[in-house]
């Protein structure tokens, strides 16, 4: 199955509606604390639901490779140690529609 861009910024959408911040902060440089976890979070859901290179993920959000290696493994960190958010987590991933 082909990934559309139009799917990316759908999934994208609902991630930052949760966590209150604009489509445009998620791929600029804001280092707001909830621009950024949106931001690992996208990442996260779209390294895990896509076959999609990590080039091609960092290019859709305006960063390197390395970074969205770190921002899908630091969710899976938090995943592993904290209830709260991996509740969060499977809450979201049961709103998304599937890439």
């Amino acid at each position: 199955k082909t990934i559309k861009l139009a799917d990316l910024i759908d999934n994208t959408k609902d991630i930052s509606k949760h966590f209150h911040v604009s489509i445009g902060e998620l791929r600029c440089d804001s280092r707001k604390k909830e621009a950024v976890e949106a931001r690992h979070v996208s990442i996260y859901f779209i390294c895990k639901k896509t076959k999609l290179h990590h080039k091609d993920i960092a290019e859709f959000f305006n960063r390197d490779r390395t970074t969205v290696i770190n921002s899908r493994d630091k969710i899976d960190g938090y995943i592993k140690v904290n209830r709260d958010y991996r509740e969060l987590i499977y809450n979201l991933d049961s709103c998304l529609k599937d890439l």
